[in-house]
């Protein structure tokens, strides 16, 4: 017979092989969509904010607007928001920032009403770095991973493309057959995600070895992938119907919905490989807000795994 305290003593350890054990067979058991708890993400005296990425250690980058209708980039680490506006520029923004805090984004030099004075920055360890392509700017960085591999957007005045910058090295990526095409997110082993327009309408894809492949939300109006993780997780935004925007997640083929209780429009930016995703939305009185979504575990997966983990005990103590 086993006594009380000895079987409180199993749950216990069942529960624990339950978190070893749901990495490995999360994937074979989940075919459906998941679910997120959302916090809200505002930087103190701005009524606008836009979360743009998430690292593995937390950090989150973006950038928020004041009254005056000026953005300016910040970082979210241990709690603390810093601005990290390129030093004299008018407006900034941040759009990824890697595991070792390279963070990425654009600024303009000279205001608002100047598209073609954008350029693309890199600020590594305290140092800014303009980017900006031979036939551009206007010129954005939108992402950067641990090897310092860059991906990014500009426009040659006729078509806008994607990039990738690498040790100095500049390449175009441009979707065959494409409009308009532009790199939004990368990985550590250089996948990159991004979006292209056909003409009728947009659709996100991947690009790796040279080979793209075309992302789209089932029956959406329009898609763009914006983000991807170690994982290969890829997260994005899509219409089900024209200019209403909702978030998405893929993994593991299987896209999730990522929509703020509340929101009028929301938009997925970054996710990190943890599935924390950042991104925005718009609540019902007009106000623009970062968000940070967390993944809810499935509570029959769970007790699967629980009950699992049981059995696994209950044989070993015969």
């Amino acid at each position: 017979m086993i006594s009380s305290k000895c079987t409180s003593s199993a749950v216990k350890r069942a529960v624990f092989l339950a978190v070893l054990c749901s990495s490995c067979l999360g994937a074979g058991m989940s075919t459906r969509a998941a679910s997120f708890s959302y916090t809200t993400i505002d930087v103190p005296g701005f009524p606008e904010t836009v979360a743009q990425e998430i690292n593995n250690n937390g950090d989150i980058v973006g950038w928020c607007r004041d009254g005056s209708g000026i953005s300016h980039a910040f970082v979210l680490s241990g709690g603390a928001y810093t601005i990290v506006d390129y030093p004299g520029a008018p407006l900034s923004g941040a759009y990824g920032i890697s595991n070792s805090g390279d963070i990425v984004g654009a600024y303009n030099s000279v205001g608002p009403a100047h598209y073609s004075n954008v350029h693309g920055y890199l600020l590594s360890g305290g140092n800014y770095s303009s980017i900006d392509h031979p036939d551009g700017p206007p010129t954005a960085a939108e992402d950067v991973n641990d090897s310092g591999q860059i991906v990014g957007k500009y426009n040659d005045g006729t078509k806008g493309y994607g990039f990738s910058l690498v040790g100095g090295n500049m390449t175009t990526i441009d979707v065959p057959g494409s409009l308009e095409t532009s790199a939004l997110g990368i990985n550590d082993s250089g996948r990159i995600v991004g979006g292209y327009s056909d003409g009728t309408t947009s659709h996100g894809y991947s690009f790796y070895d040279g080979v793209f492949s075309t992302i789209d939300f089932p029956d959406a109006f329009r898609t763009v992938a914006t983000g991807i993780n170690n994982n290969e997780d890829i997260v994005g935004q899509y219409e089900p119907v024209a200019y209403t925007y909702l978030g998405f997640v893929r993994s593991g083929g299987v896209f999730s919905t990522i929509a703020v209780p509340g929101s009028i429009n929301c938009n997925a930016y970054g996710i990190n490989d943890d599935g924390l995703v950042v991104g925005s939305y718009t609540d019902m009185s007009g106000n623009g807000h970062g968000f940070l979504a967390t993944p809810v575990p499935e509570p029959a997966t769970l007790s699967l795994v629980i009950l699992g983990g049981l059995a696994i005990l209950r044989r070993r103590n015969r």
